[in-house]
């Protein structure tokens, strides 16, 4: 692939210098672009401690020759990133060659985007592409993102695909690096197609801008509470107390002393430790590109100095993420080693056994600087990632509602067993996400049933609606709506937690079987809009009133949150019906629930009387600064945390 988007690159580029009359000679460029290219051909593998290790220098070589070939064809940004193409073919993630570098400006796509569990999505751009924010990327041109994301691979430097789903999005927004790998064909604009959070698909043809910061809006923007892994990110290290939960959150964000020195800093938060209260130490490396591993050892030491207390009161929680590499992925395995440690999040950008210890070349005419490994580091771990004890989806909705799915599984105690994999086509009926559900719970189940149509006008729910049954262990589930491409329903209360055997039947034939996890609980909460960005939680002040920007709660006031998946209930209830006679049986022991980052009170949790399967919640906000303006709030029950969704609260 990469070989015929060089080769259509050359052409075109010929065919344009033809049309012109004669390709013009630039002996003084052309041979100072091939000056730097032999100066890297010859010193990295030179310097490198075993550069053809993946590669043979005879492809390498053979690289080398085509770009010579081609510099008097192509642009200079081009050369550039065909440099870097060469560089990270020596196939490890420190010996790199970043863009944009180079006496030539590159232009970029001027938003930004993410790659979450539910795809690439936008969450900053200028204020004129407002419309993109939450929407996912379908494709670039004609070129699906999955087909983008494999030609921009070539140029990034790498050992696994969690370092490059991290460096993906900045790569991908450079209209030159696009161009290079034959994504699209000029460097002005290019047509992006767009899947918003409505379900509706759009194509806009965006303009590129010249290499610089973008200013504009954000999703989530700044009117409201940042997740602490969000905040002082230009800090290499700080540290908190959350007294709600009697938790120490340390931010560790980069390996570098810095003031206080990291000793010190050491001795502040132990000594924290030491005199007060704590439940849990959260260590949060999942920001940390590296820098020198030693810095971390008396922070190491520290710890193995209280391993009793961690044995016993104390839990000890290890956050990584896609960009844990370098020495902070090497403090990472530190830990770990450790007993009575938990590593949560995701696996690390940074591979165990991988090449490290970097110094640099500088290309002397273009200016550029690469990196390259001087050492070998060895690990017993084989796996491309550091793998988490418990590896948590981040979806993009809860980033949007300002939630950190990372801490509030820190704040579950419950991590040391992943939940039961879900059946995609079966949805939690108020967050749409994929896992076990839960009895009595309300769910959204997508089949193909073609003219299919039908709404439920009175309780109980019927067991048979627009000719359409829903079966689970044989036990008839409840139906809401039927429409061609799904049906919602509600589980049956007496199916047992495990694995059920789900039937669809229409007109008494079976059209779609499958095997759908059960669990005791699994909690989500409604949204009021499911088209918005910010994620308005289905929530009424206190005076049941729906909460909003414009009708704001207070602190201290006592909001209803609406849920589904609620679990055990201290008595029965029928399927199909609301409670009988107002407010239903309440949850056996109620779930934990939580504003921001502090825990809140639970007043009530029961099922609602306005409708079946609905769980109501009613939460005291807490008193504390950082409930103000637009705050997420999510529940833990039964160990199982929920998505989260936005509230207002009065400054």
């Amino acid at each position: 692939m990469i070989e015929s988007a060089r080769a259509a690159s050359r052409l075109a580029a010929l065919a344009v210098a033809l049309s012109c009359g004669a390709l013009r000679a630039q002996p003084d460029r052309d041979q100072r672009f091939r000056d730097d290219l032999q100066y890297l051909a010859t010193q990295l593998p030179a310097h490198h401690v075993n550069a053809f290790h993946q590669i043979s220098r005879d492809q390498f070589n053979a690289e080398v020759n085509t770009l010579n070939n081609d510099i008097p064809l192509i642009g200079d940004t081009e050369i550039m990133v065909r440099m870097a193409q060469i560089v990270a073919s020596i196939g490890e993630s420190h010996t790199s060659l970043p863009l944009p570098q180079g006496q030539t400006p590159f232009r970029w796509f001027p938003f930004t985007f993410y790659g979450f569990d539910d795809g690439w999505r936008v969450n900053a751009a200028r204020t004129e592409l407002a419309q993109l924010l939450g929407c996912r990327i379908v494709q670039i041109g004609d070129t699906s993102i999955e087909n983008v994301f494999s030609k921009v691979a070539t140029v990034i430097s790498h050992e696994n695909d969690q370092w490059l789903k991290q460096q993906f999005p900045d790569y991908a927004r450079w209209a030159d690096v696009l161009k290079t790998v034959g994504v699209i064909a000029g460097l002005g604009s290019a047509q992006w197609t767009f899947e918003a959070l409505d379900g509706h698909r759009f194509s806009l043809e965006i303009a590129t801008i010249p290499q610089g910061s973008i200013s504009g809006v954000g999703l989530p923007d700044r009117q409201g509470f940042a997740p602490l892994y969000t905040q002082n990110t230009a800090l290499n290290y700080w540290y908190t107390y959350i007294e709600s939960t009697r938790t120490i959150y340390v931010a560790y964000n980069k390996c570098t002393d810095s003031d206080p020195p990291f000793s010190l800093f050491t001795q502040q938060v132990f000594g924290f430790l030491d005199t007060t209260p704590v439940d849990r130490l959260i260590i949060d490396l999942r920001n940390n590109p590296g820098g020198a591993s030693a810095v971390f050892d008396p922070f190491l030491a520290a710890l193995q100095a209280r391993q009793s207390r961690f044995a016993s009161t104390t839990k000890k929680i290890v956050i990584v993420g896609r960009r844990t590499i370098s020495s902070s992925l090497l403090n990472a395995i530190s830990l770990k080693s450790q007993p009575y440690t938990v590593l949560i999040g995701e696996p690390t950008g940074g591979k165990p056994n991988s090449y490290g210890e970097t110094q640099n070349l500088t290309l002397g005419n273009s200016g550029a600087t690469l990196s390259y490994s001087t050492k070998l580091f060895i690990s017993p771990i084989t796996t491309e990632s550091l793998l988490p004890d418990r590896t948590i989806p981040f979806y993009s909705r809860d980033s949007f509602a300002r939630h950190d799915p990372f801490l509030a599984t820190a704040l579950s105690d419950e991590f040391a067993a992943p939940p039961a994999p879900g059946l995609d086509a079966l949805r939690n009926g108020a967050s749409f996400r994929p896992g076990p559900v839960a009895p009595g719970s309300l769910a959204t189940l997508f089949v193909s049933l073609p003219g299919a149509s039908g709404v439920a006008s009175s309780f109980p729910l019927p067991a048979k609606l627009a000719g359409v049954e829903v079966r689970l262990n044989d036990q008839a589930a409840r139906l809401a709506a039927v429409t061609p491409s799904q049906i919602n329903l509600q589980i049956p209360f007496g199916i047992s937690p495990g694995a059920a055997n789900l039937q669809v039947l229409r007109d008494g034939v079976e059209t779609f079987s499958a095997v759908a996890p059960i669990a005791s609980s699994s909690p989500g909460l409604f949204l009021a809009d499911s088209t918005r960005g910010d994620q308005p939680g289905a929530v009424l002040n206190q005076d049941s009133r729906p909460n909003s920007s414009e009708v704001r709660a207070r602190r201290g006031d006592v909001i209803q949150i609406f849920a589904t998946g609620a679990g055990p209930l201290d008595g029965p209830i029928a399927d199909g019906e609301p409670p009988a006679g107002g407010a239903g049986p309440w949850t056996v022991g109620p779930p934990r629930a939580f504003v921001a980052a502090e825990s809140a009170e639970v007043v009530y949790s029961g099922m609602s009387p306005e409708f079946p399967g609905l769980w109501q919640i009613n939460v005291r906000l807490p008193d504390a600064p950082s409930i103000s303006k637009q705050v997420p709030v999510f529940v833990i029950a039964d160990g199982v945390v929920s998505n989260a969704v936005t509230v207002w609260v009065e400054e």
